[in-house]
């Protein structure tokens, strides 16, 4: 029986530190990587070779594959959208990019050479992100064999804790029941945020909009130019000069945007629904609510469903500016009843303000839901019970009645229940949720060397790995089973 962990740049970093102390708890590791720039710093920090799945050591066999042989090896794996391979390909930022025959040649590859780790090493969980091609065939191989594929992400909100989500959803993993003390947690955490809300610490960081440059950037045109054989293969990365490009385009947009401003900030008593925008890509659009990943085809059948009564607030992220051109953003302004809304207004004055919240799978509609602003979501993440509509993965505006749920919005007979539904939520979360924060990115080395370094996290996933060991227990002593 073994743990697997997914190589990601730098996340595999705090990744190692974890898994090293749940090494010396008496865990068998193993690794998967699609890059041998981190498959040679994994060796390099200890991790046995033959633990470490190194993908590009295959690139011949994926170079050769046709698209026939690659597609008749992957079909099985498939099951009802989002769980298709050619939704795998659009998932990924990277592989979308590739000649047809090379994404699915790639993935095929993949299989070939981590399910027979996944099966022969008795891998019990895998932990990883669901961004990239490499990880959401993971994710399809772990559907498949029933071993959960998962993300330590933030709760968002609190920000102090992590939870363990399905790396392609983000649904919440629950192993264990709230108990009475959850709940008296969850309702006195409720009534400080709602007295003081606090914007989680990925949106506290994006104060001045786009950042012309990053430190990181300079160690990637390092490596691109002197080491480019570290990074070969790697489905993860863009070419050296697509980085450059995408940056020079970002940097002209977030120009434009600021010298010819398309925000203003609404009029007030002005009734509107609010849908702020994603960065995108990122997985939280692109994975999360794939099937509704295309945001300009959003607002604009938003557009077209909402009543004359009410205009549609679209509101850019913060850390997006850059992300869209100012053609963009007029082809949304041509819409007649779309006002674009200053990134750097205050988000709860919005929420607030807003009949309606809509998100593919946003933390605005988890705010505006403990608010007990109604709340309308297109992904199946894990605080979606507290919405509306109870989202799957394939729905969509169409499905809603758009002037019933406005009308039903303004009733305060539901306030109740929906405080009610909030504080259970918080306790269920509360219980399946760990201190701290796995993806510590960047840590300097001294703060690595300190002996309680992601020590609550190690432990809290080791406490993880004993549920779902308890849960196949229980299971196997089911009848039938």
């Amino acid at each position: 029986m073994s743990l697997c962990f997914i190589a990601n740049k730098d996340l595999t970093v705090p990744f190692s530190d974890i898994a090293r102390r749940l090494r010396a708890r008496g865990e068998e590791i193993v690794w998967l990587s699609p890059s041998t720039r981190w498959t040679n710093w994994l060796i390099a920090e200890g991790w046995p070779k033959q633990d470490v799945v190194n993908l590009p050591d295959h690139a011949d066999e994926w170079r050769d594959l046709s698209i026939e042989q690659a597609v008749a090896s992957l079909a099985d794996i498939e099951d009802e959208p989002p769980a298709t391979i050619s939704n795998a390909i659009q998932m990924c930022r990277n592989l979308k990019r590739w000649p047809r025959r090379s994404a699915y040649a790639y993935l095929a590859v993949a299989r070939r050479h981590v399910e027979p780790i996944l099966l022969q090493r008795k891998v019990e969980a895998v932990f990883g992100e669901g961004t990239w091609g490499f990880e959401i065939l993971i994710w399809l191989l772990g559907q498949h064999h029933g071993i959960p594929v998962l993300t330590p992400t933030s709760t968002r909100i609190p920000g102090d804790r992590f939870y363990f989500s399905d790396a392609v959803t983000a649904g919440l993993h629950q192993f264990m029941p709230a108990t009475e003390d959850d709940r008296v947690w969850a309702t006195a955490f409720l009534d400080e945020w709602l007295n003081r809300p606090t914007q989680p610490e990925y949106m506290q960081s994006h104060t001045k909009g786009y950042q012309l440059f990053q430190r990181h950037w300079l160690r990637e045109l390092v490596i691109g130019l002197l080491r480019p054989d570290l990074d070969r293969h790697d489905a993860t990365l863009w070419p050296l000069h697509r980085r450059i490009a995408d940056r020079t385009m970002r940097m002209v947009n977030a120009l434009g945007s600021r010298y010819f401003s398309p925000f203003d900030r609404g009029p007030p008593g002005e009734r509107y629904v609010l849908f702020p925008l994603h960065h995108q890509p990122e997985a939280s659009v692109d994975v999360y609510g794939s099937l509704n990943s295309n945001q300009e085809a959003l607002i604009a059948t938003l557009s077209r469903i909402l009543s004359a009564t009410h205009k549609l607030w679209i509101k850019e992220h913060k850390g997006a500016i850059g992300d869209r051109s100012l053609g963009w953003y007029r082809r949304m302004l041509a819409l007649p009843n779309v006002r674009l809304i200053d990134p750097f207004q205050d988000i709860y004055g919005l929420i607030r303000g807003a009949d309606i919240v809509v998100t593919i799978s946003g933390t605005p509609a988890y705010e505006a839901a403990l608010m007990g602003v109604p709340a309308l979501g297109l992904a199946p993440v894990f605080f979606s019970s507290l919405l509306w509509n109870q989202p799957v993965a394939r729905s969509h505006p169409l499905e809603w009645q758009i002037q019933a749920l406005l009308d039903e919005a303004t009733a305060p007979s539901t306030a109740v229940d929906r405080r009610a539904r909030s504080v259970e939520f918080l306790a269920i979360l509360h219980a399946n949720s760990c201190a701290g924060n796995p993806a510590r990115l960047l840590t300097p080395s001294t703060a690595r060397a300190q002996p309680d370094y992601l020590l609550a996290e190690s432990e809290g996933i080791a406490r993880f790995a004993q549920a779902i060991r308890r849960n196949k227990v229980a299971l196997s002593r089911e009848p039938g089973r």
